[in-house]
């Protein structure tokens, strides 16, 4: 298996993924793809990111996960202020995807996901 341990836990229902601890997009896609493989929801989560990096993350699980599975990206919320002139705002725990737009970031994310480049 290309990532050895996933099946010694018979009826695993999620998995934590942070993209910045298992090999950056490439691996978080390899990581989603095995997930989704076996039935396991693949959850995108991170640790303390700026405005960019929190952005970043966003934007690589909105072109990865189904949106029915929620992310754990809440710790942006922790910081009194950001590098980012538009900060992130949360709506009763949703990220809209216009942010994301707006920054330009998931465009670029999602063409590169659909060529296979992550």
């Amino acid at each position: 298996a290309a990532f050895p341990g996933l099946e010694v836990f018979p009826g695993l229902a999620a998995i934590v993924i942070k993209p910045s601890r298992v090999g950056g997009f490439l691996k978080t896609r390899q990581w989603v793809n095995l997930a989704l493989a076996r039935g396991v929801k693949p959850v995108i989560s991170c640790a303390f990111l700026s405005g960019v990096g929190f952005r970043m993350v966003a934007s690589l699980a909105a072109a990865l996960i189904p949106p029915s599975i929620p992310c754990g990206l809440g710790t942006f919320t922790f910081f009194k202020e950001d590098l980012l002139t538009r900060p992130i705002t949360l709506h009763q725990g949703n990220l809209s995807p216009e942010q994301l737009w707006e920054a330009e970031i998931l465009p670029r994310v999602w063409q590169q996901a659909g060529a296979g480049n992550l």
